[in-house]
């Protein structure tokens, strides 16, 4: 700090009092990069409260909501698609369509218009899940290559795994008590595919069946549940969500060091992959969250479930409006734009990678970076606040991943990492911004 010639106390008083990030490091003089340092020593040598920094932040978002308010005021939107800009229009310049004079409004404020609507509640399956117990799986339909012998087995529905917004998943074991164990899906009460379930299975089935990496669930086949198609998948015992639940500030950080090239691996891997076929594809996840990371805690094995899910909804149904009213979506770990744009205008894998964050986050600190009751306010604290790094919450989390976590959730797509392949890369090494 004294070769930068800080006057330490005045900086301090600058910072407590809510000047932003740019305003200060021009006030006194910093590079973004000098800004960051000196605010994470403050922090870290207890200079700066805990409390300080939260209250800073009130300050910024309180001023940042009234800033806000002010310019969305001032705008237009297309009663279309929502796209908004200064000048009122005819013709949309993002989707194109004539929108009808009088149609242009201004934007509705962010604190007193009507909220975003709640995600609708999707009705769960007219057969409890425990009446499945028990129940036979008939016409095994194995993919082939996977290593798993299904033909003239013999399996039934032993538990309850997870009752989730779409999807009901078991634990199937064989009559003889010896063979692999089976994780069984039914995707249920998607009311977006519900006219088209079978083709959405298929489409399930083309994807999660042309994929073979170590970090990625496999899909062992298809069977018949009752007479309904379901899918069949390697067992593994546990998800990250669940350990996280666990303990009351993430999983201990050498096990999360030890599975992090696991985890940028798998996701890596969706992102950018050479498929049994010989072809190559992209699969952005977009519904990233910690119980998609399915984990062995005998083989200590990560391995990324659910790949291929969203795309398969996306090509049986088309697209939703936003990423938020997608089912089964965590709004927890949406990327600030997903609030804005329309779902085909998202860039899948910046998508990603934030999401990714807030996983990271969550198995640091067991917080989440944000919460909220509803989605007008995620999508403001995505939007506009800044998440507590992760170190203040636990000061043993290492600096190399305290600003890769970071850097993970920054604001704007093209600020964060390229992809996860590159995170991985970066794994011990201190990071620049």
């Amino acid at each position: 700090m004294a070769a930068i010639k800080l006057d330490v106390a005045a900086f301090i008083s600058d910072y407590c009092n809510g000047v932003k990030d740019k305003d200060l490091a021009a006030r006194h003089h910093l590079s973004t990069r000098e800004l960051v340092g000196i605010v994470k020593k403050l922090i870290s040598n207890g200079t700066i409260s805990r409390e300080q920094y939260l209250e800073r932040n009130r300050k910024i978002q309180q001023l940042d909501k009234r800033t806000e308010t002010d310019f969305l005021k001032s705008l237009y939107h297309c009663a279309i698609c929502g796209h908004a800009q200064p000048i009122p229009f005819t013709t949309c310049p993002a989707c194109g369509r004539e929108v009808a004079p009088g149609r242009e409004t201004a934007a509705h404020d962010d604190a007193t218009s009507e909220p975003l609507a709640p995600k609708p509640k999707i009705s769960i399956s007219p057969s409890p899940p425990k009446q499945k117990l028990h129940t036979k799986l008939k016409d095994f339909s194995p993919v082939s290559g996977v290593g798993h012998e299904l033909t003239g087995a013999e399996y039934f529905i032993t538990d309850v795994i997870a009752d989730e917004e779409t999807t009901l998943v078991f634990r199937a074991e064989r009559a003889s008590g010896e063979g692999p164990l089976l994780s069984v899906r039914l995707h249920h009460a998607d009311p977006s595919v519900q006219d088209s379930l079978k083709q959405f299975r298929d489409k399930i089935v083309t994807y999660q069946s042309g994929m073979n990496d170590p970090n990625i669930v496999s899909l062992v086949g298809t069977a018949t549940l009752d007479k309904a198609l379901v899918l069949l998948y390697e067992f593994m015992p546990t998800n990250l969500e669940a350990m996280i639940t666990r303990t009351s500030e993430g999983l201990p950080l050498d096990l999360l060091v030890q599975l992090l090239p696991q985890i940028l691996n798998g996701v890596g891997y969706s992102h950018m992959h050479r498929g049994k076929d010989g072809a190559v594809r992209k699969l952005p996840h977009m519904l990233l969250k910690a119980s998609c990371f399915l984990f062995d805690d005998i083989k200590n094995v990560v391995k990324l479930a659910d790949c291929g899910l969203w795309r398969s909804r996306v090509d049986v149904r088309g697209h939703k409006g936003h990423l938020w009213e997608e089912p089964a979506v965590d709004l927890g770990a949406l990327a600030p734009e997903a609030f804005v744009l329309n779902s085909r205008l998202i860039n899948g894998t910046a998508a990603d990678i934030y999401a990714l964050g807030v996983v990271l986050y969550r198995l640091a600190t067991g917080k989440r970076p944000f919460s909220a009751p509803n989605p007008e306010e995620y999508s403001f604290l995505h939007r506009k606040t800044f998440a507590i790094p992760p170190r203040v919450h636990r000061y043993t989390v290492p600096g190399w991943l305290d600003s890769m976590i970071m850097k993970c959730l920054e604001k704007e797509p093209t600020q964060r990492w390229r992809s996860a392949t590159q995170m991985e890369l970066s794994i011990g090494k201190e990071i620049v911004q």
